[in-house]
């Protein structure tokens, strides 16, 4: 996968036209807009790219693309700039990212509490 996040003008370019024909699989951030905005795709040679070949954002999030979903296949992630398409999908990693840590944090504490119930538990049974 490769995240063109770096380009958000018309001017300027973060993949050359041969990475764009390569892709299995373009997501656009905004569809409509990204034809107009994104440099990357502006700046293209006629036949590079064609805007019925990219799928936007939440096609792909919400499972209505029919994208082909193999491990090999080169996914590009052009984004324009869309501040609300950014951070959402930040915010589902981040919290994926801690999830294990979470759960560790959880255990540790329900280990304290088994262990501090013991040694109540311990100290009136010795009385």
């Amino acid at each position: 996968m490769v995240a063109a996040v770096g380009a958000s003008k018309g001017t300027v370019r973060d993949l050359d036209d041969r990475a764009i024909a390569r892709a299995d699989t373009l997501v656009l951030e905004w569809k409509p807009q990204a034809p107009q905005e994104a440099g990357d795709l502006l700046l293209c040679q006629p036949g590079a790219f064609s805007c019925e070949r990219g799928w936007q954002l939440g096609q792909i999030v919400d499972g209505s693309s029919a994208s082909a979903r193999r491990e090999s296949a080169l996914v590009i992630y052009k984004t324009i700039g869309v501040g609300v398409e950014d951070s959402t999908p930040s915010g589902r990693v981040s919290r994926r990212a801690c999830e294990p840590f979470r759960r560790q944090a959880k255990h540790t504490a329900e280990a304290a509490a088994a262990t501090e119930i013991a040694a109540l538990a311990a100290a009136m049974l010795s009385v």
